[in-house]
């Protein structure tokens, strides 16, 4: 209801300029269309398909979902159209999930039709690589978490996306607009659905997808859109009221890519990754201060596994008291410590906190912790 009443409100208004209400294609989009169609039709009269600009048709590939099969079958797709000459028919480039990973990756080139058997090779190349250090998965998440709208995707792009992809871009969906308009490329355009929306209401609702390009983002069967250097911030009533930085595309390869895995199932993939990362870390603090292959059960050890058990159950759900209750005897001697400090806010402020604050602010324990630690 509030989109409804939003877009009536702003439909009274002669200055929109924060959130698009049209059913329209982007100025972008149109923009991007105009310069491909030249390409098009050059292409299509190569394969013996007479046309003009005015009745040429709009051709599209479709990636389908399925992870890191998807992914690299798009890849291998869009190769063989290549050498078929028919790659350069194509006006638009649409993905969910898997198939997402590779669009993104391909549009950081320019010229990516140009040379998309090169950069299969760098794919192979790179997905071959081995994994990812665990500590470079925490990180990316623990700085994630300073974000105030950390949630359950910044920790499936960490430590899931990361370690399937064996990389996580920073760049900005944004930043693909010269790949999408200079002609070369076809457009792209990224969809997802809104999972209540879905669960309530069924894939046929106006609300359920949402789709993503490097102009606007937003919802086609609401006509509803937002630049999407604007994703990320905060909008009320169509008004831009809070500008933040645009998400970048690892968080959305999280965002596009978690609907594999039911929300227990993420959860779950989470708390196995924290259990290593713990393990690991007791390793570390044995090792540095007992040597190899000697159990430690001292207050170190105790409090870098506790507060990362805090954050599993604060993922799950689940009741957090007992937790809290440890943590409590195991840092009475660590009052001057910002950690004890931040550990005794959190506790404070635990029953008022949403599912994700209580995610960011464990996250920021940890990370607080193994700082002043060193």
């Amino acid at each position: 209801m509030e989109i409804w009443e939003a877009m009536k409100r702003s439909q009274l208004r002669k200055d929109n300029g924060h959130v698009r209400l049209s059913h329209e294609l982007s100025e972008g989009e149109k923009e991007a269309t105009r310069s491909r169609k030249a390409k098009v039709l050059e292409s299509l009269k190569r394969l013996g398909i007479a046309c003009s600009k005015d009745n040429m048709p709009n051709i599209a590939v479709l990636g389908s979902g399925g992870g890191l099969r998807a992914m690299i079958a798009l890849q291998g797709t869009l190769v063989e159209l290549k050498k078929q000459v028919l790659l350069d028919a194509v006006m638009y480039l649409c993905g969910v999930s898997g198939s997402t990973w590779c669009m993104s990756t391909l549009y950081q080139e320019k010229d990516w039709t140009e040379k998309v058997q090169v950069l299969e090779e760098c794919l192979c190349r790179t997905l071959s690589k081995p994994e990812p250090d665990i500590q470079k998965e925490f990180t990316i998440a623990t700085q994630a978490a300073e974000d105030e709208l950390f949630s359950l995707t910044n920790d499936w792009a960490s430590f899931f996306i990361y370690k399937t992809l064996k990389q996580y871009a920073k760049s900005k969906l944004s930043e693909h607009k010269d790949a999408s308009t200079n002609g070369t490329n076809p457009y792209p355009i990224y969809a997802a659905i809104e999972a209540n929306q879905f669960k309530n209401a069924g894939e046929n609702s106006p609300g359920t997808w949402f789709e993503f390009t490097p102009h606007e983002s937003g919802f086609p069967g609401l006509g509803a859109f937002v630049c999407t250097e604007d994703l990320g911030s905060k909008f009320k009533d169509g008004d831009l009221k809070e500008k933040r930085e645009e998400k970048n595309i690892g968080y959305l390869q999280g965002l596009w890519g978690s609907a594999p895995g039911s929300m227990k199932e993420i959860i779950k993939f989470i708390i196995d990754v924290l259990s290593k990362k713990s393990s690991q870390r007791l390793r570390e603090l044995q090792k540095a201060e007992f040597g190899a292959g000697t159990d430690c059960t001292c207050a170190h050890c105790r409090t870098a596994l506790l507060f990362l058990e805090l954050y599993g159950h604060a993922t799950a759900g689940e009741d957090c008291e007992g937790v809290f209750g440890q943590l409590k005897e195991v840092l009475e001697g660590e009052k001057s410590k910002n950690y004890y400090k931040k550990h005794f806010e959190v506790h404070k402020n635990w029953d008022s906190m949403t599912c994700e604050k209580r995610m960011a602010d464990c996250a920021e324990l940890s990370r607080s912790f193994e700082k002043e630690l060193g």
